[in-house]
């Protein structure tokens, strides 16, 4: 997986319109739709990186599909799904970092992630096949919840935490992983601050956020405010396993969100944009973001 990495929404803007590679990707999906419009699912053969071998991955019309010009077209960034381990194209590719960032560790003697999510396909393949390391994943479980409690009565028992503030004592980690949760998070720069503590110097922070590619500012749609939900935009909601309702979108992130990381200690902070054919890994643009600890 060839990967490049922005800084800024200049970089990456000049990147997408001049980019010759970008353009033939962009071309290469169409035609690949245009003999397909007459189905509404299909497989595409690539290698899957969690079950390291060739799979069939599943394209359909969920999640987000879109009906264009051109007829309809599937959200990449959710489908490409591995038959198998039942990780899709964002998830796979984070596994993707993941591998090759604990390669980047020096002390390998007793490596530990935290991932905040549980009772997912990602932190299954985590905690059952990165068998030298440490992974704790957990839940949020509701304000009323004491951090690291484990809450019984739910099989596996999963641990609550508030990534608002973390029970974890500091330079606990070496690499966090965090998939689509900053959107649903109230205070985010106090849950960036908390990662920051709980790594070890040099750790690492890989996540994947729904970002606005074209904004320079993110944008609050809810907020609790004097202990009240307010919404400022209509409710948007994405699936949570835990609830029938879904998580409540907090916040649309822009470019400033990387200065964030910045402002709390975090060096490197950059927009890590990736595609891949072989790996299933199509959609263009797709990216995750990717810090180092100071």
């Amino acid at each position: 997986m060839k990967i490049k990495r922005f800084e800024d929404k200049q970089a990456f803007s000049a990147y997408l319109a001049d980019d010759k590679h970008t353009q033939v990707h962009k071309q290469f999906e169409q035609a690949l739709m245009k003999n397909r419009q007459d189905l509404d699912s299909f497989t595409l053969d690539g290698f899957c990186q969690a079950c390291e071998k060739p799979q069939p991955f599943i394209v359909d019309k969920l999640y987000g599909s879109q009906i264009t010009e051109q007829g309809w077209q599937p959200n990449w960034r959710e489908r490409l799904s591995c038959p198998e381990c039942q990780l899709n194209n964002r998830q796979r590719a984070m596994i993707h970092a993941i591998k090759h960032a604990l390669t980047q560790v020096g002390d390998k003697s007793a490596l530990k992630l935290y991932a905040m999510e549980q009772i997912t396909p990602l932190f299954q393949w985590l905690s059952s096949h990165l068998t030298d390391v440490e992974c704790i994943g957990s839940e949020y479980l509701g304000e009323d919840v004491t951090g690291g409690t484990l809450v019984d009565g739910i099989m596996p028992a999963m641990r609550h935490e508030n990534v608002e503030a973390l029970s974890f004592a500091d330079d606990s980690f070496d690499l966090i992983v965090s998939n689509d949760v900053l959107e649903h998070v109230n205070d985010p720069q106090m849950a960036i601050k908390e990662m920051q503590r709980v790594l070890k110097p040099q750790g690492q922070v890989l996540m994947s956020v729904p970002f606005y590619i074209d904004r320079e500012q993110s944008q609050r749609r809810a907020g609790i405010e004097n202990g009240e939900l307010v919404h400022h935009l209509p409710e948007q909601y994405h699936g949570n396993p835990l609830s029938e309702q879904g998580s409540l979108v907090f916040h649309d992130y822009g470019w400033d969100m990387l200065d964030d990381f910045r402002a709390a200690g975090f060096a490197d902070m950059a927009l890590c944009q990736y595609w891949s054919y072989f790996h299933g890994y199509l959609g263009e643009p797709q990216y995750y973001f990717h810090a180092t600890n100071t």
